[in-house]
Protein backbone atom coordinates (compact mmCIF):
# COMPACT_ATOMS: atom_id res chain seq x y z
CA UNK A 1 0.00 0.00 0.00
CA UNK A 2 1.46 3.35 -1.01
CA UNK A 3 0.57 6.15 1.53
CA UNK A 4 2.03 9.64 2.86
CA UNK A 5 3.83 9.25 6.08
CA UNK A 6 1.08 10.80 8.22
CA UNK A 7 0.19 8.87 11.09
CA UNK A 8 -3.68 9.32 10.07
CA UNK A 9 -2.81 6.93 6.86
CA UNK A 10 -0.89 4.55 8.73
CA UNK A 11 -3.61 4.56 11.60
CA UNK A 12 -6.30 3.79 8.95
CA UNK A 13 -4.51 1.14 7.21
CA UNK A 14 -3.64 -1.15 9.45
CA UNK A 15 -7.12 -2.32 10.19
CA UNK A 16 -8.44 -1.53 7.01
CA UNK A 17 -5.47 -4.38 5.87
CA UNK A 18 -3.14 -5.15 8.09
CA UNK A 19 -1.06 -7.49 5.96
CA UNK A 20 -0.85 -5.04 3.87
CA UNK A 21 3.15 -3.62 3.29
CA UNK A 22 3.22 -0.06 3.76
CA UNK A 23 5.52 2.07 1.32
CA UNK A 24 6.23 6.09 1.36
CA UNK A 25 4.95 7.05 -1.93
CA UNK A 26 7.52 9.01 -4.66
CA UNK A 27 5.74 11.98 -4.23
CA UNK A 28 5.66 12.53 -0.36
CA UNK A 29 9.17 11.61 -0.51
CA UNK A 30 9.92 14.15 -2.48
CA UNK A 31 7.94 16.70 -0.87
CA UNK A 32 9.14 15.96 2.43
CA UNK A 33 12.79 16.42 1.33
CA UNK A 34 12.09 20.09 -0.57
CA UNK A 35 10.36 21.07 2.91
CA UNK A 36 13.68 20.23 4.69
CA UNK A 37 15.67 21.13 2.40
CA UNK A 38 13.85 24.93 2.17
CA UNK A 39 13.56 25.03 5.79
CA UNK A 40 17.69 24.40 6.34
CA UNK A 41 18.13 27.11 3.99
CA UNK A 42 16.43 29.49 5.62
CA UNK A 43 17.28 28.82 9.00
CA UNK A 44 21.20 28.63 8.03
CA UNK A 45 21.07 31.48 5.65
CA UNK A 46 23.70 33.40 7.45
CA UNK A 47 26.13 30.29 8.30
CA UNK A 48 25.56 29.39 4.18
CA UNK A 49 26.67 33.35 3.39
CA UNK A 50 29.77 32.96 5.74
CA UNK A 51 30.89 29.74 3.96
CA UNK A 52 30.11 31.14 0.91
CA UNK A 53 33.48 32.50 -0.66
CA UNK A 54 33.51 36.15 -1.31
CA UNK A 55 33.74 35.49 -5.35
CA UNK A 56 30.84 33.81 -5.67
CA UNK A 57 28.51 35.74 -3.52
CA UNK A 58 26.24 38.51 -5.87
CA UNK A 59 27.89 41.79 -6.26
CA UNK A 60 24.29 43.21 -5.68
CA UNK A 61 21.51 42.75 -4.32
CA UNK A 62 19.19 42.89 -6.91
CA UNK A 63 16.07 41.02 -7.50
CA UNK A 64 16.25 38.18 -10.02
CA UNK A 65 14.90 38.48 -13.48
CA UNK A 66 11.60 36.28 -13.67
CA UNK A 67 11.72 32.80 -15.32
CA UNK A 68 9.24 31.96 -18.30
CA UNK A 69 6.98 28.90 -16.55
CA UNK A 70 8.72 25.47 -17.53
CA UNK A 71 5.46 24.93 -20.09
CA UNK A 72 6.28 28.21 -21.88
CA UNK A 73 7.41 27.28 -25.50
CA UNK A 74 5.85 23.42 -25.40
CA UNK A 75 4.61 22.82 -28.80
CA UNK A 76 0.64 21.91 -28.96
CA UNK A 77 1.72 18.28 -29.83
CA UNK A 78 3.88 18.59 -26.14
CA UNK A 79 0.88 20.15 -24.48
CA UNK A 80 -1.88 17.69 -25.38
CA UNK A 81 0.59 14.85 -24.44
CA UNK A 82 1.39 16.08 -21.40
CA UNK A 83 -2.66 16.88 -20.57
CA UNK A 84 -3.71 13.92 -21.45
CA UNK A 85 -1.48 11.44 -18.70
CA UNK A 86 -3.24 14.37 -16.02
CA UNK A 87 -6.85 14.01 -17.19
CA UNK A 88 -6.45 10.15 -16.93
CA UNK A 89 -5.20 10.52 -13.49
CA UNK A 90 -7.86 13.11 -12.50
CA UNK A 91 -10.64 10.66 -13.67
CA UNK A 92 -9.44 7.54 -11.88
CA UNK A 93 -8.90 9.64 -8.74
CA UNK A 94 -12.94 10.47 -8.70
CA UNK A 95 -13.97 6.93 -7.85
CA UNK A 96 -11.38 6.78 -5.15
CA UNK A 97 -12.77 10.14 -3.52
CA UNK A 98 -16.08 9.11 -4.04
CA UNK A 99 -15.44 5.95 -1.66
CA UNK A 100 -15.86 7.43 1.49
CA UNK A 101 -19.60 8.80 0.84
CA UNK A 102 -20.84 5.18 -0.13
Amino acid sequence: MSRDRGTHCSEGAKPGAPKAKQVTDRLHVLVNLSETVHHCFLHNKSGLKEAMPSSAQPASSAPLPEREPWHQGLSQRQAEKGEKPQQQRVEHSHPIHELPAQ
